[in-house]
């Protein structure tokens, strides 16, 4: 599986990952995006390493954002995004969920997480996942 990497920019979340593997965890004091009472982190892993066609598996370890499903209140959501060039959302999510594993189609997926306010977030949603490469099966 490789070394874990830890993601989090102090200057904000909107975060390129190219490695093969590693953590995402929520920040617990997001910085100040404007005047906006939104606050947005986007996590875009490419996998760019890759020798052979791969594909990324997520794994959500923890997973607390405010809101029940299927209604995020508040704007408070996660929105799971796969691919790269013909990138398709796969949903918006909220609450105390376990969720499935997730595998992209191709090298490439994005983790939004989106909180209506700072306050919002720092109250409460939080989310910890790991990504791995995995080999795209070849068919014959």
């Amino acid at each position: 599986m490789g070394l874990s990497l830890q993601i989090f920019s102090v200057e904000g979340c909107h975060t390129n990952i190219t490695r093969l593997n590693g953590t995402i965890t929520s920040p617990t004091h997001p910085p100040k995006q404007g005047d906006s009472s939104e606050y947005t982190c986007k996590w875009n892993i490419q996998l760019t390493d890759a020798y052979e066609p791969r594909h990324v598996e997520l794994r959500f370890i923890s997973f607390d954002v405010m809101g029940v499903m299927p209604h995020c209140t508040n704007g408070h959501y996660v929105e799971l995004v796969i691919g790269c060039n013909s990138s398709k959302s796969i949903g918006k999510f909220c609450g105390q969920l376990s969720l499935p594993v997730i595998y992209s189609s191709d090298h490439c997926l994005q983790i939004v997480l989106h909180a209506g306010s700072e306050v919002g977030l720092r109250s409460g949603s939080t989310l910890e996942a790991v990504f791995q490469q995995r080999l795209l099966s070849r068919r014959k």
